[in-house]
């Protein structure tokens, strides 16, 4: 008699806002509120202006309420890292369809948001998108 061994695709932990994703770095998808400012974020996440300003790709500068920005967590130096953005899944999607979407290596995707192969994303989570020019503080 034979067995057949299907494995089955995990759900991957919830990636929602204000929680840090990824595994060696921690980063905060954070979203701006009224009387907020790039230095009060930063105190509040123990980095720096400077860090704040390379991690994001695309930052508008001054600062807009409801805006997304990525914040690295007490870490200072991102010295390596690629600028990313926000992206809000809107259908339940493999992590490896979503990076052929949005037009990345799904192992980079999936380094950055500390997720696996065969996991699956939920609407409303949250990824982050590396954009792989390296942010130089």
């Amino acid at each position: 008699t034979f067995s057949i061994i299907t494995f089955a695709p995990t759900t991957a932990t919830s990636h929602a806002l204000e929680t840090p994703i990824g595994v060696e770095y921690k980063l905060v998808i954070h979203r701006v509120l009224a009387g907020e400012s790039i230095m009060s974020i930063a105190n509040q996440y123990w980095t720096t202006v400077d860090a704040i300003q390379a991690i994001n790709y695309n930052l508008p500068s001054p600062l807009r309420i409801d805006w997304l920005i990525i914040v690295p967590v007490n870490r200072t130096d991102i010295h390596g890292l690629p600028s990313f953005e926000a992206y809000e899944v809107k259908t339940d999607i493999a992590v490896r369809t979503l990076a052929q979407q949005l037009s990345i290596d799904p192992a980079v995707l999936e380094l950055y948001n500390g997720l696996g192969n065969n996991e699956f994303l939920n609407s409303g989570d949250w990824v982050l998108v590396p954009h792989m020019s390296t942010a130089t503080p």
